[in-house]
């Protein structure tokens, strides 16, 4: 795509006030869709996206359990993959949400969106973590690649996992937040729609 037309996307995705606003009112945004979402949903999907979801989410939950914020430079679990496994594990979650309604052009606009929110938000924690990490990042960012995964850095710390990691990053309140979602939604389109 020319860059005349990619560009003002990603000023878009970069505007610090849009992006405070987005912050300040993601939770009445969520709380409204997934309020009205069982009126949308195509029972034809229901355990497809619920599925796909639930593999997303164990994925996150591996991330959540590796990664120590601003503290200790991850290359481990997921991390050895690819640099942001978490924003990975994230779309499956949010395709598997969108894909309970059966509708393909609202799933492919989610796909535009959230990779234009994935690739501009990296670039943002990119300029952070070599400031933190400095060196040692810029090895980590020469040898892994930012999503596409690849296995030219597995270890012996590839299986890590620490509960209280995961617990210490709110992997926990993640998950409840993803079984209460997709319970509510499968509860009212079975016994209330149905």
């Amino acid at each position: 795509m020319s860059s005349v037309f990619l560009a003002p996307l990603h000023r878009l995705f970069n505007h610090h006030g849009l992006r405070k606003l987005l912050l300040r009112i993601r939770a009445p945004i969520v709380i409204s869709v997934v309020a009205v979402w069982p009126w949308w949903t195509d029972d034809r999907y229901l355990l497809a996206g619920t599925a796909i979801a639930l593999l997303g989410e164990v994925w996150q939950l591996w991330c959540f359990g590796c990664v120590e914020k601003d503290r200790v430079l991850t290359i481990r679990g997921p991390y050895q993959l690819c640099r942001n496994p978490m924003y990975l594990g994230r779309y499956p979650v949010i395709g598997g949400f969108v894909l309970l309604s059966g509708s393909w052009v609202a799933l492919c606009a989610v796909t535009v969106l959230y990779g234009f929110y994935m690739y501009n938000r990296v670039k943002r924690e990119e300029q952070v973590l070599e400031r933190i990490f400095g060196t040692p990042y810029r090895a980590y960012c020469r040898d892994v690649k930012r999503f596409l995964p690849g296995v030219s850095r597995l270890d012996r710390e590839f299986w890590f996992f620490s509960w209280q990691i995961l617990l210490g990053n709110n992997g926990h309140l993640n998950l409840l937040f993803t079984v209460a979602v997709f319970a509510y939604v499968f509860c009212t389109y079975q016994f209330v729609l149905n």
